[in-house]
């Protein structure tokens, strides 16, 4: 058949031809290049983990918050290993929009390098090992906004860990998650204009 190429002529002539080199067919049909085989030195090369270290990570989440009510956001950190973690260290950072009404034992104060309103809760253990983890739960307060202040409505918390043994990735070291705050208040109703203030913007 003139201009087409059956697949057992294409597969012998695949099998035939160099790596590296393009491989034409009759016909319609576009060269194909085969690719060269990889060399040794190129293939993916597996390290193991430095058995010093250790991989923690750091989760926590909270869909949404009532104000004058209280809901519990429960914070996991975890050690990958392969070693155990050594005096790790958990800090909250929770703004201002947030309170936090128990701590499960974890220091809360109010941290003179952040802004005005913003907590800081700092959870410590001596130690944390491999495959181990901690679980925080954290019962927190919203404070009332009102429709106005809808921009504040999902306030972010900051989750951070740390330790004194050498982390093998620090990306997973830090997370965060919004808080939405519902419902909001309705805003007050505007002041009807006194006679005081029709005369002050009729007064030249």
């Amino acid at each position: 058949m003139s201009g087409w190429t059956t697949w057992p002529a294409f597969a012998a002539a695949a099998a035939l031809a160099l790596p590296g080199t393009a491989l034409a067919l009759p016909g319609r049909t576009p060269p194909v290049t085969v690719p060269p085989a990889p060399a040794r030195h190129e293939f993916a090369s597996f390290e193991p983990p430095d058995p010093a270290s250790a991989d923690l990570t750091v989760v926590g989440g909270l869909w949404s918050l009532r104000p004058g009510g209280a809901e519990t956001a429960y914070i996991s950190v975890a050690n990958g290993g392969p070693a155990e973690a050594r005096r790790p260290v958990l800090t909250v950072t929770l703004p201002k929009e947030l309170t936090a009404a128990d701590t499960s034992g974890c220091r809360q104060a109010a941290s003179s390098l952040s802004p005005e309103g913003v907590t800081t809760i700092t959870c410590r253990w001596k130690r944390i090992r491999p495959a181990g983890h901690r679980l925080v739960p954290l019962k927190l307060q919203a404070a009332r906004l009102r429709r106005s202040d809808a921009g504040l409505a999902r306030p972010k918390v900051l989750l951070q860990v740390a330790s004194a043994t050498p982390e093998l990735a620090e990306e997973d070291n830090r997370d965060s998650f919004r808080v939405r705050i519902q419902p909001l208040l309705p805003d007050p109703p505007e002041r009807p204009p006194t006679k005081a203030d029709l005369e002050g913007e009729a007064a030249p």
